[in-house]
């Protein structure tokens, strides 16, 4: 299974107020997938490492 991480950040409205998402793929700096989330005052990152 691949190895992931998901952190949920809340922010105050006046900090971020955003509906949308992002999408990372890896490079040779990185070599793993992120997906982000924005929910309004909330942004869930999912970062996954695929296997080798």
């Amino acid at each position: 299974m691949d190895d992931w991480i998901l952190e949920i950040a809340f922010h105050y409205p006046h900090d971020r107020f955003l509906v949308g998402w992002e999408m990372i793929e890896p490079d040779e700096q990185y070599n793993y997938f992120t997906f982000k989330l924005y929910l309004f005052i909330a942004t869930l990152t999912l970062d996954v490492t695929p296997q080798e």
